[in-house]
């Protein structure tokens, strides 16, 4: 290729380079598993704190033959002192959708999801058996009783969300450079891509769900989302209200002290083969 035409295909791709638009980095969304953990064992580590006392918020969707077309109630625990949860919050959840509730056709009323800002990278931590090398969840479905003051649903069979997600969007940087990024937590009910869960109906309860973090809470307005809008009152939770300093859940500060245990090991076994002299 000669010098003319080199010049020419550069200077054409960079012309064409500043002409295509920006391209906008892509949410990174992360799918939280609930495993299960029974309220008696969730009420031995976590304490409900006396400045969040539980709250109930109702939502209403147009058209609504009942004004109260659902409640969304949640409370906001510190993790005790000396236990697995030492340091952390734990921000529970739980849906209902109002019984004998219609649209104006007679057909019952449902619920396809929630979302609302959660600024706070969510922390994984073994609330189950507390052995550091066992998995680490972020979030965590709670069974048998209500927890704190938490309201038990009126129906007996508590349906869990199909996916629970939380998303971090980029939005700068601070002074130091570092990524700033905003987070939403969701969960969904319906999913008609994989798994083909039907949304939350009226009379239906969803199961107590739990999201952990470090930072301290708030209360943020909620987005409900179904086939009609939602009308009236805004509805409220507790949220995370702090950083979000990684844009996927982090491992609990054991966890890293263990990562970087094993990295000091490799590091040193490296170092010690590179110091030896083979032998003629």
């Amino acid at each position: 290729m000669n010098k003319f035409t080199l010049a020419f295909a550069l200077g054409t791709g960079l012309t064409l380079s500043l002409a295509s638009p920006p391209v906008t980095a892509a949410p990174i969304i992360n799918e939280l598993a609930t495993p299960s953990i029974s309220a008696a064992d969730f009420s031995k580590i976590f304490a409900p704190i006396d400045n969040a006392p539980a709250m109930q918020s109702s939502f209403q969707l147009y058209n609504a033959s009942n004004p109260v077309t659902g409640t969304l109630q949640s409370q906001v625990f510190k993790g005790a002192t000396g236990s697995v949860a030492d340091g952390l919050y734990a921000y529970a959840y739980q849906v209902s959708v109002t019984p004998n509730t219609t649209d104006p056709k007679g057909a019952p009323v449902h619920l396809d999801g929630t979302s609302f800002i959660f600024n706070g990278t969510p922390i994984q931590a073994n609330l189950l058996t507390g052995n550091v090398n066992d998995p680490k969840y972020s979030a965590y479905e709670v069974t048998g009783s209500p927890v704190g003051g938490i309201k038990a649903p009126a129906g007996t069979e508590l349906v869990k969300p199909d996916a629970l997600t939380w998303q971090a969007d980029k939005f700068g940087t601070d002074a130091m450079g570092n990524t700033l990024y905003t987070g939403t937590l969701r969960a969904n009910f319906l999913n008609t891509d994989k798994t083909n869960a039907p949304p939350l109906y009226s009379g239906q309860d969803s199961a107590t769900f739990v999201v952990l973090s470090k930072e301290p809470f708030k209360q943020n307005y909620v987005n409900v989302t179904s086939n009609t809008p939602q009308t009236g009152t805004m509805t409220s939770v507790y949220s995370a209200n702090g950083v979000v300093i990684s844009p996927s859940p982090i491992p609990e500060p054991t966890t890293i002290l263990a990562w970087a245990g094993m990295a000091g090991a490799v590091a040193l076994v490296r170092c010690v083969r590179k110091g030896r002299t083979a032998i003629a």
